[in-house]
């Protein structure tokens, strides 16, 4: 483990300073072996045999974690007061580690940063510390960002357009646990933003939807082509079906255009495999 106040250390081998480098967080609450962390982390494991890269776990369990106890109330007292302030630490602390690395060798024009949830704003962070320094990561992933306290017109400003060259951002539960907003330089509505994703529990205080998310992502890194997803300006618009003849097909997946712009939709079955081709792109 490295702390981010001695990045000099993540220097040693086996990490490679002229690989890609690809830095994941865990949103509120989750840990380095949960059921959402480990699969994101796997995958690129996998994908790592096939392309070498350096794979970075940023392992902020004790910022993000509840103290209190795990209930409503608990959550609702430590989510502001805590893990929202820390997210914000620990995102500028890595923004400043990453500066530090470059100045050391690392290639900042390498690195992939993706986060789940409170993860994804982290990862805001640490791009608009990076980019006050002169420099730009070249893109970052947002998983279902964080709704609460950073959404509505009085809100905190998390990950956003501008963090990184590229910013992609996917909701799966906007309505509860996710901002609904546009967060990125590409949004991707998986689902038409139900309530509920396919095959998770038809209740209302649920977080199975959010936690979709990491899976998708998960799933993307090594598909041939990524998640196939359609342009269109609103659900309403994807559901009628007037722009799916003529709208632009997008992959998102590790090698997403990144010169792409704009909302985009998509369906998904219930069960793993999520990715249903270009079925997924008929409402």
């Amino acid at each position: 483990m490295v702390p981010l106040t001695a990045p000099e250390r993540l220097l040693d081998p086996p990490f490679n300073v002229k690989l890609s480098t690809v830095i994941y967080a865990f949103g509120y609450n989750g840990s380095i072996n949960d059921n959402t962390t480990l699969p994101v982390i796997n995958a690129y494991l996998e994908y790592k045999q096939r392309y070498d890269l350096n794979v970075v776990l940023m392992n902020w369990e004790r910022e993000a974690r509840i103290v209190v106890p795990l209930n409503l109330i608990g959550a609702a007292i430590q989510y502001p007061t805590t893990a929202i302030l820390n997210t914000r630490t620990v995102g500028g602390e890595l923004g400043a580690a990453l500066v530090r690395l470059s100045e050391l060798g690392l290639d900042l024009d390498k690195v992939h940063l993706s986060g789940h949830s409170l993860g994804a704003h982290l990862m805001g962070y640490a791009g608009k510390v990076t980019r006050s320094s002169g420099k730009i990561i070249p893109r970052i992933t947002g998983l279902d960002p964080a709704g609460p306290l950073f959404e509505g017109p009085v809100s905190l400003v998390g990950l956003q357009p501008g963090d990184a060259r590229f910013v992609d951002v996917i909701h799966t539960n906007p309505i509860f646990l996710g901002d609904p907003d546009r967060l990125g330089d590409v949004d991707i509505r998986f689902n038409c933003d139900m309530l509920h994703q396919p095959g998770c529990p038809r209740n209302y205080i649920e977080s199975c939807s959010h936690f979709r998310a990491p899976l998708y992502f998960a799933e993307s890194i090594n598909s041939p082509r990524g998640f196939t997803t359609v342009q269109a300006r609103t659900c309403l618009d994807w559901r009628s079906g007037r722009n799916n003849r003529d709208g632009r097909i997008l992959y998102w997946g590790e090698n997403i255009d990144t010169q792409a712009r704009g909302t985009y939709y998509i369906r998904t079955n219930r069960s793993p495999p999520f990715e249903r081709g270009l079925n997924g792109i008929r409402p």
